[in-house]
């Protein structure tokens, strides 16, 4: 019986283990007692996200701009410096960039030129804690364009949305085009979160917590091969003010669990 306790003692400990950073072959490495996430050595963004065990949940989150008045397309995120990854007294590990957006040329765009901040925060629970950061280098009262976070899932069967009528979800789709769009059905105001059920059984749930009321379009983008993209956008179609150093900031937080301990759509 006292061998016993003391194996759960250890697997107990483990469960609860604080995250650590690593320096992986492609750069820098957050493991936790739920999840490995890597981190892009160019843009300083997530990389990959996967459980503990390696199935797949996030192959990337990266920034995309296109349709600004002068035809450019900003689509790639460039670090300052690399990203830092911080242990707080607590044993949270935070990991920080920040950077530009260039364009197809791999210049900052001359009249419409873009910074970006993100944070991620990893602790003993199975939630992961998002902040990105869009932030316009410029003064404009009407800027339109497209602008925003983009995360691509792993394949999935399923995605849902919490809505303002109430929770909704549908298989994925059969060829590349958007699906569910917020614009068309708005995210509830009280808690909006979306999410897709994977083909291996986990759901990957995306609540956001703080700037829901800055995104004008939060939509998935089917492939039709399984994965999607997930677009979170504060800008999309319609003009809106830029103010020169005002973000436009978006927080998440992502949990996976398995389908059958979420329990809200039907396997």
């Amino acid at each position: 019986m006292s061998r016993l306790l003391a194996l759960l003692s250890l697997l107990a400990a483990a469960s609860f283990a604080a995250p650590t950073i690593e320096q992986g072959p492609e750069g820098l490495l957050v493991r936790t007692a739920h999840y490995v996430a890597t981190f892009n050595a160019d843009s300083g963004m997530l990389r990959t996200l996967t459980l503990a065990d390696g199935t797949a949940l996030l192959s990337g989150a990266r920034l995309y701009c296109d349709g600004l008045p002068n035809g450019r397309k900003n689509f790639s995120a460039k670090a300052a410096a690399p990203a830092t990854a911080t242990t707080t007294a607590d044993g949270t590990v935070v990991v920080e960039v920040a950077g530009k957006l260039l364009d197809a040329d791999g210049q900052v765009s001359p009249e419409y030129p873009f910074s970006y901040a993100a944070r991620y925060q990893f602790d003993d629970s199975p939630r992961v804690r998002l902040a990105v950061s869009l932030i316009p280098d410029f003064d404009s009262e009407a800027v339109f364009g497209f602008a925003g976070q983009v995360l691509a899932t792993a394949a999935h069967r399923e995605f849902f949305a919490n809505t303002a009528d109430g929770l909704i979800s549908e298989l994925a789709a059969t060829r590349s085009g958007r699906t569910y769009q917020s614009e068309r059905e708005p995210l509830s105001a009280t808690d909006p979160y979306l999410g897709v059920v994977l083909k291996t059984g986990q759901v990957v749930q995306f609540r956001i917590t703080a700037g829901a009321e800055g995104l004008m379009n939060t939509f998935f983008h089917d492939t039709g091969e399984g994965p999607t993209n997930l677009f979170f956008c504060p800008l999309s179609a319609t003009a809106r003010r830029a103010a020169k150093g005002t973000a436009w900031t978006q927080e998440l937080v992502l949990e996976a669990l398995p389908l059958a301990a979420w329990g809200k759509t039907k396997p």
